[in-house]
């Protein structure tokens, strides 16, 4: 076994990067984060953790940028090893994890060895599902309306619509974490707001999420209640993901909560399809 902890994402990508491309979308969370830490550090506050486990032709990678949890890929036909290995690494290393995402059944195993080496508690997160778009569908019953690139004038707007997007999709948010997330995505030119005629003012909002080698992620899709059930999020995210192929991309992809029927229905009417599940897990702190 030949375990690696990376100083950076740099000497990580060079080894995680070939066996990750071999499925682009559905490896599209670790690949878009690495390859931001690469381009852009200066985008996460923390040091992050990067580890990669060797053993012979198989390959076990793991990164985590806290608070967020930490998040895994395995193709090793027993990763149990492994991932003892990197539990171990990070109990001695007295790295603050606060939970465990990944494909199952990856995170299960995880937070199996986790609650045994730490005492710490285990439960289940969000099952969510990862899809993926090469050809926009426009459905009937689309909306007409524009797309445009979110300005520091919209930053109030932008700001109140990710705070509520935290809340919903999340259970909790920080207004002023909100509104530094808002300012940063708005500098990148990742916000898009959707308007639509006989509104003073947009009425639904989607991002450009993780850029990788060939595709992008699309996230933050988010539609205040008032506007709901009109087509303005599917208009969005359709007009959006067409965007995004038109500038080069060959793919979109996207994570859904399996758990909102709404939701999956949406991104699968314009073209999106499962590609796979992704599984999460909260951890209490250690005993």
């Amino acid at each position: 076994m030949n375990f690696m902890r990376h100083a950076d994402a740099h000497s990580f990508l060079e080894i995680a990067q070939p066996v990750l491309m071999r499925n682009e979308a559905r490896n599209n969370l670790m690949l878009g984060i690495t390859i931001i830490l690469k381009t852009q550090p200066d985008r996460f506050k923390s040091r992050p953790y990067l580890v990669t486990v060797q053993e012979g032709e198989a390959l076990t990678a793991a990164y985590m940028t806290p608070p967020h949890k930490l998040s895994f890929y395995s193709d090793a036909p027993d990763p149990l090893p492994a991932l003892e290995r990197i539990a171990q690494d990070l109990y001695q290393e007295q790295w603050l994890v606060s939970g465990v995402s990944g494909h199952p059944p990856l995170p299960a195993h995880f937070a199996s060895i986790w609650e045994k080496l730490t005492g710490a508690k285990a439960t289940p997160g969000m099952h969510m599902g990862i899809y993926e778009l090469r050809q926009v569908v426009v459905p009937p019953y689309a909306v007409s309306g524009r797309l445009f690139r979110a300005t520091m004038d919209d930053l109030d707007l932008v700001t109140e619509w990710t705070h509520q997007f935290n809340m919903d999709t999340f259970g909790h948010g920080d207004q002023e974490e909100a509104r530094g997330a808002s300012e940063r995505r708005i500098k990148f030119e990742e916000v898009y707001l959707w308007s639509v005629e006989g509104y003073d003012q947009p009425v639904s909002m989607a991002a450009k999420g993780r850029a990788m080698p060939t595709g992008c992620a699309v996230n933050l899709v988010y539609t205040p209640p008032q506007f709901r059930g009109k087509g303005f999020a599917t208009s969005c995210v359709a007009a959006l993901s067409q965007f995004l192929l038109d500038s080069g991309f060959k793919f979109c992809a996207l994570f859904t909560d399996m758990a909102n029927p709404t939701s999956n229905s949406i991104y699968q009417k314009i073209g999106y399809r499962w590609i796979g599940d992704f599984n999460e897990f909260h951890f209490s702190p250690p005993k």
